[in-house]
C-alpha cells in the first residue's frame, strides 16, 4: 500500500499492528485483517485491492489502473488471493 500512497502523493502516517495486540484495528475496520487504511474521512478500509480500488476513485490521478487494465485487474483479482 505504502508503494501506492507514495505514486499517488499522498501522506500518510503508518501504525505498525501488533500481531497479538489488534484492539485498536478491530475499533478501526471491525477485522483483524491488515493491511487496512483510515482516511481522513474517519472510513476505513480493509484489503489490499479494495484499498487500491478507494484511493482511485478519491485520487484519480495518476491512476493505478489505466482502462485498458482496470477490468482485468478486478476480474483476477479475487483469484489471486486464493
Amino acid at each position: 500500500m505504502r508503494k501506492i500512497l507514495d505514486f499517488k502523493g499522498l501522506d500518510y502516517r503508518v501504525v505498525e499492528v501488533d500481531y497479538l495486540e489488534r484492539k485498536e484495528l478491530i475499533l478501526a475496520s471491525g477485522q483483524l485483517m491488515v493491511p487496512a487504511l483510515t482516511l481522513e474521512t474517519g472510513e476505513t478500509v480493509v484489503d489490499s485491492d479494495r484499498i487500491a480500488a478507494r484511493l482511485d476513485e478519491l485520487y484519480p490521478e495518476p491512476t493505478i489502473f489505466p482502462d485498458e487494465w482496470r477490468g482485468i485487474h478486478l476480474a483476477l483479482a479475487p483469484l489471486l488471493r486464493r
